[in-house]
């Protein structure tokens, strides 16, 4: 698979890799373009990519490519793409660092009813706290939509879906809220069921995610679990639970 953008082939593997102008132009003077040829596909390379292609990793492609209609008969290849794509990762990776390493800090991980904690006992866990039923209910209205998409082969708006559930419900709301008993000196209840929804929510996105940016939350999920719960390609995939009036 090659990606054709005004006439010039850029190779998926410079895309993982990461490429520099003076690379990509190396590799028109030994194609089979004319001497016009090359220096219009030059041009059109320098305003394209005047600093190179910058390196995004096989999830990145995945997810880059993962993001467009596949019924579409083309994908439009545009590089400002790339640097969004790179900095989703990113914000992945920090929320992952901020919950593992700040808000966990003092959990016991090596605990197996917390290990091994499921839905319903998180729903039972939190179910005198308004925000935390909240953002489990939201979940639940993600993992059902996704799950749509995913057997309509509409991966770009599972990766919609998903995207504004993990940043703006996740991130941006609950991960804040949560700081408040977190930074709490004592363990008290209200803190430790916190740390339990933040570390079952953050196992279900890791699968979630897993389709999309495989080998990101494989490396995130080992670390997670430390090694204790099997691959992450071996979970079952999250399902829609029904929720009793």
């Amino acid at each position: 698979m090659k990606f054709s953008f005004e006439g010039n082939i850029i190779d998926p593997m410079d895309v993982v890799n990461g490429i520099s102008l003076q690379s990509l132009q190396k590799r028109l003077e030994q194609s089979h373009l004319s001497r016009n040829e090359i220096e219009r596909a030059k041009r059109a390379q320098a305003i394209q990519y005047p600093s190179g292609i910058e390196p995004i990793g096989s999830d990145g492609l995945r997810l880059f490519l993962l993001s467009h209609d596949i019924f579409q008969q083309s994908i439009r290849f545009d590089p400002t793409q790339f640097d969004y794509v790179s900095r989703y990762c990113n914000k992945f990776w920090n929320a992952y660092k901020y919950v593992k390493e700040f808000a966990l800090a003092d959990m016991n991980f090596h605990n197996e009813n917390i290990l091994n904690i499921n839905y319903d006992q998180i729903e039972k866990l939190v179910e005198n706290r308004l925000v935390d039923r909240w953002i489990l209910n939201e979940l639940n209205k993600t993992i059902g939509k996704i799950n749509d998409c995913l057997k309509n082969y509409t991966f770009h708006l599972a990766i919609v879906r998903l995207r504004d559930s993990f940043i703006k419900d996740f991130c941006d709301f609950y991960i804040e809220f949560s700081k408040i008993p977190i930074k709490q000196q004592s363990i008290d209840k209200i803190k430790s069921n916190v740390q339990i929804l933040l570390y079952f929510l953050l196992k279900q996105y890791l699968i979630l995610y897993h389709p999309f940016l495989p080998a990101m939350t494989e490396e995130l999920w080992q670390d997670l679990t430390n090694g204790k719960q099997g691959y992450l390609i071996h979970q079952l995939y999250p399902t829609i639970k029904k929720i009793e009036k």
